[in-house]
Formats: C-alpha cells, sequence, structure tokens
C-alpha cells in the first residue's frame, strides 16, 4: 500500500510545518508544509487512479463473460 502511506507522509509532514511554522521557523515550516501537502495530494490522485483502473478491468473481465456467453 504504497499511496496509503504516501498520503500518511503528506499528512505528517504538514502538521509537522504548521508547528514548525508556530514555533518560529517560518521558512521552513511553510515550505515543509507545502511539499507535504504535494506529497499527500499525489498519494490520493494515485490511490483514485487505482481505484479507477481496478474498476475498468472489472467491467472488461465481466463484458468478456458476457460475450462468450452470447457467442454460446
Amino acid at each position: 500500500m504504497q499511496k496509503v502511506s504516501l498520503i500518511s507522509i503528506g499528512i505528517i509532514g504538514f502538521i509537522a510545518g504548521i508547528f514548525l511554522t508556530i514555533n518560529g521557523n517560518n521558512i521552513m515550516g511553510i515550505a515543509g508544509s507545502v511539499v507535504s501537502a504535494g506529497i499527500a495530494i499525489k498519494g490520493i490522485n494515485e490511490l483514485r487512479k487505482e481505484k479507477k483502473n481496478n474498476l475498468i478491468n472489472k467491467l472488461r473481465r465481466q463484458v468478456h463473460v458476457l460475450n462468450s456467453i452470447n457467442f454460446l
């Protein structure tokens, strides 16, 4: 589950960036938050893409089965 770990790392990094910003390390905190948010978004998009591809493949298999039944 690489996508889930990307999402987790992104969220944890985003929270850490907020704490860095609160503690006075503004540049590092903001940069870390932005990068971590990007990592989380990438993980979410990859997870959506994987689910969509799995659904498409499942539908293709069902169509193939239906076509083979009609062929008989």
